[in-house]
């Protein structure tokens, strides 16, 4: 998997050129135990929740977390590889899947654990210069 912009997303960046705004209302991270996919949905982790997180002013093409560090309360053990960034909570229908990213490395948790999201760099590869 090449992980990344997702196709959905792509097309919602590219609409700006036809004058279509293009507006995120929230950031949420959603975790994954596999390869999440085109599109985000594959490979959910067992706790399916999105959780809110902010971003800081993008510079150079490139953005990081900042605020408090979203968590998770995990219900079994599993191994996180990847994490997916979408416009809206679990259950939200109009919510879509902008940028699915890889683990690295990937995470292992277990039943009880809390896993908090400390670092969520974002970069735009392929910029001209």
């Amino acid at each position: 998997m090449a992980y990344g912009i997702t196709p959905a997303f792509a097309d919602l960046f590219l609409a700006t050129l036809n004058n279509v705004p293009l507006t995120v209302p929230i950031v949420c991270a959603q975790l994954h135990n596999g390869d999440p996919g085109n599109a985000g949905t594959s490979n959910l982790s067992a706790v399916t929740s999105r959780q809110q997180l902010a971003v800081d002013t993008p510079t150079n093409g490139a953005t990081e977390l900042t605020g408090a560090a979203p968590s998770w309360n995990m219900t079994t053990g599993e191994t996180i590889e990847a994490v997916s960034l979408w416009t809206g909570f679990d259950g939200d229908a109009s919510a879509v899947c902008m940028f699915t990213l890889a683990a690295n490395p990937p995470v292992t948790v277990a039943d009880g654990d809390v896993l908090l999201l400390n670092v969520c760099n974002l970069t735009t590869t392929g910029m001209a210069s």
